[in-house]
């Protein structure tokens, strides 16, 4: 039933000989079959592996919601290619919650690509001050994780010592029970948990939920903290952000407690 879905889904592409049929670093929105004709993996103009008839296309973009194609492919003749929108793809996981199952078992089990890229996470604030070295570390530590829309990244009130960085999707920002914003790659603050590595926030305050097929950079809070004793300096910065994010929620919180009502704010 599900494979009849998907059928029912795919639509027909017809690329000429020698015409690109998606480049790397495209976005991975599609993932198909070659139904008639071949096509090839290109690296700088030359071919390195033939694609042949009833080979998939772009499958691995589109269950891990990758951000960017991760090769070129040209077709080498007269190519017809069926193909499937990323998102009609996992509006059928949705209706068919083992299938969601197993191809979420497929992006864990796959090998993990060998390093994050450095641009991906040093000019994001959190990062921005960090040395080369440090940045390069937290690269290597890095897990990409899938998610498929209506899955939860993290539920308010709970422990969630993680920091995500969204690379591709949109994440919904949800307070009691109410939507109050986005997190996005094209945001301002992509990225979400900080405070909670830094130990600031031991519960998560919004509960945070996929969109659409979001794909994220995970950092969790042992493997951050295991980076941060390396580099001193690192260290003397982020204890700083502590400092500064604390004192902040006290300004605003202790006020608010009956006990400290009518206590002097520098006191405070």
């Amino acid at each position: 039933e599900f494979l009849g879905d998907i059928v029912g889904n795919l639509h027909r592409r017809l690329y000429l000989p020698n015409e690109i049929i998606f480049s790397r670093g495209d976005p991975g929105t599609w993932m198909g079959v070659i139904f008639k004709g071949s096509a090839a993996e290109d690296r700088g103009g030359q071919e390195v592996r033939e694609i042949e008839t009833g080979s998939p296309l772009g499958a691995l973009s589109v269950v891990e919601s990758a951000s960017e194609r991760k090769i070129t492919v040209r077709a080498r003749t007269v190519c017809e290619v069926w193909a499937l929108d990323e998102m009609a793809f996992h509006r059928l996981l949705d209706t068919f919650p083992d299938e969601k199952d197993h191809y979420k078992q497929l992006a864990i089990k796959r090998p993990k690509e060998a390093t994050v890229k450095r641009r991906e996470i040093e000019d994001l604030q959190f990062f921005q001050r960090c040395p080369p070295g440090f940045v390069d570390e937290i690269r290597q530590r890095l897990d990409r994780r899938t998610y498929a829309p209506g899955d939860v990244l993290v539920v308010e009130g709970q422990s969630a010592p993680w920091v995500g960085i969204v690379t591709k999707g949109t994440v919904r920002v949800i307070s009691k029970d109410r939507h109050v914003g986005v997190i996005e790659a094209t945001t301002d603050k992509p990225y979400f948990g900080d405070l909670a590595v830094l130990g600031v926030e031991p519960v998560a305050k919004h509960t945070l939920q996929a969109d659409d097929a979001t794909g994220v950079l995970a950092l969790t809070q042992e493997s951050f903290l295991q980076a941060v004793q390396a580099f001193p300096q690192v260290r003397s910065m982020y204890q700083e952000i502590v400092r500064s994010s604390l004192a902040g929620l006290l300004d605003h919180g202790l006020q608010k407690l009956p006990f400290f009502a009518d206590s002097n704010p520098r006191f405070l």
